[in-house]
């Protein structure tokens, strides 16, 4: 399966408020409608890779603690989960139970756009609570009613796409095996950018990647995040323009609900 990013998902307390905020620090913002569950609703950052951010609150501002991503926003604004874009996620299912990966089986969700426009995908949710695996979304309905592109992937900041993700983890040899059997590659290791990292592993997805950072002992930074987020996503880098190569300045938190952004 030749996965590739598809989308990173933030967690803001009120979506007004963070839509506002990522508007004036140089994002075009487009509203995602009500998820079918009927708690949650959304706003999208697309990118002209086809990756976006997910900017999503609990409608009335209404935590749900018994929701996975719940539990995760009661500790802060910022960075939920994230997921990768795939295909035949019953096959990748099998595959998963054969590689001891836990997940909840392929269920059908969706939204309603505020145009009307009826939306649906698949999602495969690995378990993700011990080790930081990515859930997997195919869609129904054709990707660009989800994934709006043009004028919408245009902004004023220069942001073209997704570069990659960096992942904080307890024990990355146990969390490096799991995204090598998800991905079928082994992944190589690189040096830690991230200060505080002890040790880094990079898995390639065409011209994007995910990284895994353990933290060193005494990086209590890391490890208090890590505590608090568990495999929720530690920051992510976007290209400007056709670059991507190197990371570059971490947008200010509070423009970003407190989302670790760079641009390169």
């Amino acid at each position: 399966m030749a996965y590739q990013l598809d989308h990173i998902v933030i967690g803001v307390n009120n979506l007004d408020a963070a839509t506002a905020s990522f508007r004036q620090a140089g994002f075009e913002v487009t509203p995602g409608g009500e998820h079918s569950s009927g708690n949650t609703h959304n706003a999208l950052v697309t990118f002209k890779d086809g990756a976006y951010l997910e900017l999503i609150a609990f409608k009335d501002q209404k935590i749900e603690p018994e929701h996975k991503w719940g539990k995760r926003l009661a500790q802060g604004e910022g960075f939920l989960d994230f997921a990768l874009a795939g295909s035949d996620l019953e096959s990748e299912a099998k595959r998963l139970d054969s590689a001891g990966i836990a997940h909840n089986g392929v269920r059908p969700l969706g939204r309603l756009r505020p145009d009307g426009q009826r939306i649906d995908w698949l999602l495969l949710n690995p378990d993700n609570d011990t080790y930081p695996i990515p859930f997997l979304i195919d869609d129904i309905t054709p990707r660009e009613l989800r994934v709006p592109g043009g004028s919408a992937a245009e902004h004023t900041l220069g942001a073209g796409g997704v570069s990659g993700v960096r992942l904080l983890v307890k024990d990355l040899k146990q969390a490096a095996a799991k995204f090598a059997a998800l991905l079928d590659t082994p992944g190589n290791e690189v040096e830690p950018v991230v200060e505080g990292g002890a040790a880094a592993r990079r898995f390639t997805l065409g011209s994007q990647w995910i990284e895994l950072i353990q933290p060193a002992p005494e990086a209590s930074d890391l490890l208090d995040y890590l505590a608090e987020r568990g495999s929720a996503p530690y920051e992510i880098v976007l290209t400007q323009g056709d670059a991507g190569a190197s990371d570059g300045e971490l947008l200010p938190l509070e423009g970003t609900h407190q989302a670790r952004i760079k641009l390169s």
